[in-house]
């Protein structure tokens, strides 16, 4: 029996340049709450207020609790530990439970592998191991998110991480099949390992566009490749089964990474398409606290 979560980044809140107007704090947490969502990731740094304590308070004063945060360290380089320690402070004091993130070739760069080679992947192997041996003196769950743009994207490139470290691993239903992986089977692969769980659906044609590249990611985004759970081509019944036989008890966290060209009006915009998700999921009758 898992737990639900909301993201920001279903409401366009997101600190890649470019990526579109940033809602206010206090409407995405109202809406959130509406929705009769209690818990969510913590967004960019920015979207909160920067004072763990204050930021507490305005999760308090709606009801809502933090599940964790996400980031991006280059683990190839030196610096990525002081990066991680400084992202792990706020998700501890915050009360929030994972750290997720990607393996970037560059700091917030999605462009993917600029050609690495065995001596740097070697160090980024040994980086996640000392990440995974982090784990229990942060008391926070440590997970890597195989991301599009990012150096753990593919298949062979997860499958890499999952025999060369003891990572865990926070699996993301929607860039995984755009990344031409068979999400269930994934699941099933990694197990035990997995840590947290970004749900979203997918639009096939779009992700063979990626995958060919035709389009980049942003674009990607920005034509609309994640959507709202049933409206797309992932099979989500599936994924939630694995889970099942994966006795996986953690958060499972509604994303649907949106683009905002304009603010939408109130009762409007991406609200609308995480209540879609949450009524798929009530559909099939999902057992969900």
């Amino acid at each position: 029996m898992f737990s639900i979560a909301a993201a920001p980044i279903s409401w366009g809140i997101c600190d890649v340049p470019n990526w579109g107007i940033q809602l206010d704090a206090d409407r995405v947490l109202a809406e959130m709450r509406e929705l009769g969502i209690t818990a969510t990731e913590t967004g960019p740094l920015g979207f909160l207020p920067a004072n763990p304590d204050a930021a507490r308070d305005s999760l308090e004063r709606v009801g809502m609790r933090a599940v964790g945060s996400y980031d991006g360290f280059v683990l190839h380089q030196d610096g990525w530990r002081d990066a991680l320690l400084a992202a792990a402070e706020p998700v501890k004091r915050l009360g929030g439970s994972v750290l997720v993130f990607a393996v970037l070739p560059a700091p917030g760069d999605y462009s993917g592998d600029p050609g690495l080679g065995a001596e740097e992947r070697d160090r980024i192997l040994d980086a996640l191991n000392e990440i995974a041996d982090l784990e229990s003196e942060l008391g926070i769950a440590l997970a890597v998110h195989p991301h599009l743009g990012s150096l753990i994207e593919t298949e062979a490139e997860i499958d890499w991480a999952l025999r060369g470290s003891r990572i865990r691993f926070c699996l993301d239903t929607g860039h995984s099949f755009a990344a031409g992986i068979d999400v269930p089977a994934l699941f099933d692969r990694v197990g035990d390992r997995i840590a947290l769980v970004h749900l979203k659906d997918a639009d096939a044609d779009i992700a063979s566009r990626f995958q060919a590249g035709v389009i980049d990611f942003l674009a990607a985004i920005r034509e609309g490749l994640f959507c709202s759970l049933g409206t797309g081509d992932l099979d989500i019944p599936a994924i939630l089964r694995t889970l099942e036989r994966a006795a996986y008890e953690g958060w499972v966290v509604l994303e649907q990474d949106a683009m905002l060209q304009a603010v939408p009006a109130p009762g409007t915009g991406p609200i609308n398409g995480v209540r879609q998700s949450l009524e798929y999921l009530r559909g099939l009758a999902t057992e969900v606290r």
